[in-house]
């Protein structure tokens, strides 16, 4: 659902959450910038995105022992939560408690690898890396963030190219609370980034971009690694390597019709269906 998540004092209690924490890494004085999420709000809205309510920051994975350090010795909590991520809160500015082991605000620190000439980013939950040339981020740059302003890469389509494809296009909504580590009611839509632009400020998109068509849903296929865009006309694609076609299946599953692959469905894994098993489809004969 496209609404704005944040009251202004939430919004408030981010920016000083951002604003500290860049201070404790400005400290270590090595490149860091706003990433992720983040990134694209501070890229397209010159602030939070307004559905979303987190911090997103990349860091050098190498030095996040001294990151950890340095949180510790200024009182905030680190929690690593995997080799590419972890989080660093201030629990004396606590707004609320998540429920998680972490109190919102928070940081979360997406850890980056380099090569000589390349900067290497997860994206979708580390399933996905975005390797981009290092000219493309250093030198960074500073953009406006609400009141602040932050550091970002020399060239911030680059990267949210590879790990947002539809961000200046089709924009997606999120259906998840930070604040409370949980889903909203209402799930999450896609919308064309000229109808939103009358809602929310908008900046470097071209509100005169029109598709007729908008993504409906984009899904991991249960047998790929890449995603599955399905389309309000009844396309579907997988960039750059299939197209096809598809059909709901009342409420619960999707039929798809492969130009080059024999057609199979696709269940939600929380349905009654006999069906229901997404890893194994059930193949359907080719009309």
């Amino acid at each position: 659902m496209f609404t704005t998540r944040m009251s202004d004092t939430e919004k408030q209690c981010l920016y000083e959450t951002v604003t500290q924490a860049g201070s404790l890494l400005d400290a270590l004085g090595y490149p860091w910038w706003l990433s992720h999420g983040t990134l694209l709000g501070a890229w397209r809205h010159h602030d939070v995105i307004p559905w979303d309510d987190d911090l997103d920051v990349a860091f050098p994975r190498e030095r996040i022992s001294e990151l950890q350090a340095t949180a510790a010795a200024n009182g905030w909590e680190f929690r690593r939560l995997g080799p590419f991520l972890a989080k660093i809160w201030n629990p004396r500015a606590a707004m609320y408690q998540t429920g998680a082991d972490w109190s919102w605000p928070f940081a979360d620190i997406t850890l980056y690898d380099e090569t000589s000439s390349t900067i290497i980013i997860e994206y979708m939950y580390h399933r996905f890396f975005a390797v981009v040339e290092k000219s493309a981020v250093l030198p960074l740059q500073k953009v406006s963030f609400g009141p602040l302003q932050l550091p970002v890469p020399k060239s911030p389509e680059t990267l949210l190219n590879q790990i947002y494809p539809y961000w200046n296009r089709q924009p997606s909504s999120s259906n998840y609370s930070h604040r409370s580590e949980g889903s909203y009611s209402e799930p999450s839509e896609r919308r064309r980034i000229a109808d939103l632009a009358d809602e929310f400020p908008m900046f470097n998109v071209n509100l005169d971009f029109t598709d007729d068509s908008v993504v409906v849903y984009h899904g991991e296929h249960p047998s790929w690694s890449g995603p599955v865009h399905f389309f309000s006309d009844g396309r579907m694609s997988r960039p750059g390597v299939d197209e096809g076609r598809y059909e709901k299946i009342e409420d619960h599953g999707i039929a798809l019709f492969w130009d080059r692959w024999a057609p199979e469905v696709l269940v939600r894994k929380d349905s009654t269906s006999a069906y229901r098993d997404p890893t194994k489809p059930f193949f359907l004969y080719p009309r």
